[in-house]
């Protein structure tokens, strides 16, 4: 008995998990946080029953990090009440930077910050009436 997860875990991916059990009997339904599922336009479910054992699979598509991050519960009530929880925790999309990294961003301000210091310095002198040599 489990939980199995496929799909993305990024913003705006989706993800389906499916819970296994070895029941043949009862009802299984979908948590998250401690709440029941309601399907909607973002969230679907289905119980397979074709097998000797109950399977359901939870569908969310266009994953939100603030909606959709938390604990999600599969819960099997029968004879006897089963939960098989799994913790869900998003990432943002990496944000491709068109290949120019932080460091290169550093570099290109120092060196402004170079260059404004210089040309300072030698307005300055030329205005104390001091010769500068470069």
């Amino acid at each position: 008995m489990g939980i199995i997860e496929s799909g993305g875990r990024e913003t705006g991916d989706s993800l389906t998990l499916t819970c296994l059990t070895t029941f043949s009997s009862g009802s299984l339904s979908w948590l998250k946080d401690d709440i029941v599922l309601e399907a909607n336009s973002r969230i679907s479910y289905s119980t397979n029953t074709a097998y000797s054992t109950k399977n359901s699979v939870l569908q969310i598509d266009d994953l939100d990090e603030t909606a959709d991050s938390g604990t999600y519960t599969c819960r099997i009530v029968g004879e006897t009440t089963l939960s098989i929880e799994y913790e869900l925790a998003l990432t943002e999309p990496v944000v491709d930077t068109g290949g120019i990294g932080i460091g290169v961003i550093i570099a290109v301000v120092v060196l402004a910050l170079l260059i404004v210091i210089i040309l300072v310095v030698i307005a300055w002198c030329s205005a104390a009436g001091t010769e500068v040599k470069v």
